[in-house]
């Protein structure tokens, strides 16, 4: 179907009235247009090699809509989702679909937003705050119908005046249908988690947290990612080449080695709870996704921190998706619970490092030799780039980084056995020194005790 010649198509009302106007947008899969006799509405209209691979999605879209949060409240879209069917009226095939229609050159994308209008000089904390907080609400709402985003992508994210989310281009999400996932294939790696998007429904909501998380840090931190790193030991490059090579350096900053932006915003000045939440995303959630905050949780921390009231920005109800999400995170959350997180393994890493080297030089100012040469052991375990699964990036960091990240595991665990053993030897020599001074003084209180007896004796 040519869609410049769209009104040769004959889509047309119930009356036999045309019903398709001006144009006003397109994309790679198709066209919008105005409808005439409905200005509230707009229609989408599919390239003809991307209608029988829409079809059924969008039905299945239709059939299944999220609850749009901010106007059942407020009266105001915060997703463009498919409302109707447009078919050709002659021979009933699938042309595209009917949607609310909605002015976006009002708004923007999220990530110019944050940067122009939500910088720490020039706004509010409460602003930004409520601003991921309704970018956090519409994303539960999709996942509450049992849904995924996967095209987590700032240029769908709009954004206008007053913090106001509307997310565009839904028919790339994963949707889910009565009997099958419609899968979309649209996705940006500066979103997207170290294991990759997945192709599963479970797998793509926990690559959406990731994203979540991102796009909230780039709203609070006036639009940095929050793998953007300085420093000697900083993985610059692409965005996917960032969050698999670094460590998130906001967390335990090494000056000089890995930390922030020097232009980003004060970090510690967030409330705790935010920052609780970011580092199960970036830190333990980088490796293990079932730590990732769901949008549920995100809705929580940011509503404490803003002060909005729970009827204020969107509705948080609970629905069974929502619920499904909590127990599938139960059901594996016991592997983590198990062992040690990567969050805990960074922190206990580092610290065993600084008591070695803290050992090593009090051994050495006490004129003890130390076994063998002193080890680098300044350097936490790092998290390896990806896990198993489908995913979009080589395991080119995996291999290496895990290497030499061992490699400085191991030369930290040296470090603290050989000051173990030198301890043992120092215990044992102090040991063997008082034995001797016990018997020495055992032997003088012997003698001691003849002269006295001898001397009574007489």
């Amino acid at each position: 179907m040519n869609t410049e010649n769209l009104k040769d198509e004959v889509v047309r009302g119930p009356s036999g009235e045309e019903r398709v106007g001006e144009q006003i947008g397109t994309g790679g899969e198709g066209t919008v247009y105005h409808l005439q006799d409905t200005p509230s509405e707009v229609v989408k209209i599919f390239e003809r090699e991307k209608c029988d691979e829409k079809a059924d999605k969008v039905r299945a879209m239709i059939a299944r809509p999220p609850i749009d949060p901010t106007y059942k409240h407020r009266n105001r879209r915060s997703m463009i989702w498919p409302t109707a069917v447009i078919e050709d009226p002659r021979t009933g095939d699938f042309l595209g679909y009917q949607m609310p229609y909605k002015d976006l050159d009002k708004q923007e994308n999220a990530q110019r937003y944050a940067r122009e209008n939500l910088l720490w000089d020039d706004s509010e904390p409460e602003v930004r705050y409520k601003t991921a907080l309704n970018l956090a609400i519409v994303v539960n709402a999709i996942h509450q119908q049992g849904h995924a985003m996967g095209d987590m992508n700032h240029q769908n994210i709009l954004i206008e005046k007053g913090g106001y989310v509307s997310l565009i281009d839904c028919d790339a999400f994963h949707i889910k249908g009565p009997e099958q996932i419609y899968s979309g294939e649209v996705f940006f790696s500066r979103y997207t988690p170290p294991e990759g998007r997945g192709n599963t429904l479970t797998e793509v909501r926990r690559s959406d947290r990731f994203g979540l998380g991102i796009h909230i840090f780039q709203l609070l931190m006036e639009g940095f990612h929050p793998f953007q790193a300085k420093g000697s030991g900083a993985t610059g490059g692409s965005f996917d080449d960032m969050i698999d090579g670094n460590e998130f350096p906001y967390e335990n900053p090494e000056p000089g080695e890995l930390e922030p932006h020097s232009r980003a915003p004060d970090y510690q000045s967030l409330p705790k709870g935010i920052r609780e939440q970011f580092g199960k995303c970036f830190v333990s959630g980088k490796a293990q996704p079932i730590t990732r905050p769901t949008p549920q949780t995100w809705i929580s921390t940011l509503r404490e921190a803003s002060g909005l009231a729970n009827d204020e920005g969107g509705t948080t109800d609970s629905g069974k998706e929502g619920s499904s999400e909590t127990e599938e995170d139960t059901r594996t959350g016991q592997s983590i619970r198990e062992g040690t997180t990567t969050r805990n393994q960074q922190s206990t890493g580092k610290k065993e490092n600084k008591e070695a080297e803290k050992s090593i030089r009090e051994l050495r100012a006490e004129g003890s030799p130390a076994s063998g040469s002193a080890t680098n052991a300044t350097t936490a375990t790092k998290t390896p780039g990806g896990a198993s699964g489908t995913t979009h990036r080589s395991q080119r960091h995996g291999g290496g980084s895990m290497q030499s990240d061992q490699g400085r595991a191991s030369s930290a665990s040296d470090s603290i056995q050989r000051q173990k053993t030198k301890a043992t030897q120092i215990g044992a020599t102090v040991a063997s020194e008082l034995r001797r001074t016990l018997i020495y003084i055992g032997g003088l209180l012997v003698i001691l005790m003849v002269i006295y007896a001898l001397l009574v004796a007489m």
